[in-house]
């Protein structure tokens, strides 16, 4: 197995979320779901980042994903970013109500053990 992955929802109320996802890969991974608003409380059809928080161990990069066809945002290292607008979801009809990750990178050279990482992403329901 080349991933662990433990997907956590620590607050889900009427007009936010916090989703947390913590794991660990040995080599790159393709379209992994971090939220699926259908599993939210009152299963809102948008939403509005309003911050993300990762860490990444070196070595290794993830890219976020509006579902399986619009990049979001390139993740590495260790950051965080506070939107002062947020970052709105594509209309409705032209996404799939999933934000999904890819793992595109993971070692260099002869360093094959498993890089961890930590993603924290906060939401506004609309």
């Amino acid at each position: 197995m080349t991933l662990f992955l433990e997907q956590k929802v620590d607050l889900d109320g009427p007009r936010n979320a916090t989703v947390i996802v913590t794991g660990a890969a040995k080599q790159a991974e393709q379209r992994i779901k971090l939220v699926d608003l259908r599993k939210l409380a009152g299963s809102p059809k948008r939403v509005k980042i309003s911050s993300i928080v990762w860490l990444i161990e070196e070595k290794m990069k993830l890219r976020l994903l509006w579902g399986p066809d619009e990049f979001l945002l390139p993740m590495e290292s260790r950051n965080s970013v506070r939107f002062d607008h947020g970052l709105m979801s594509p209309e409705e009809n032209k996404w799939n109500g999933v934000i999904e990750f890819d793992i595109v990178d993971v070692h260099k050279g002869n360093d094959y053990t498993d890089k961890y990482f930590f993603i924290q992403i906060e939401l506004d329901k609309l």
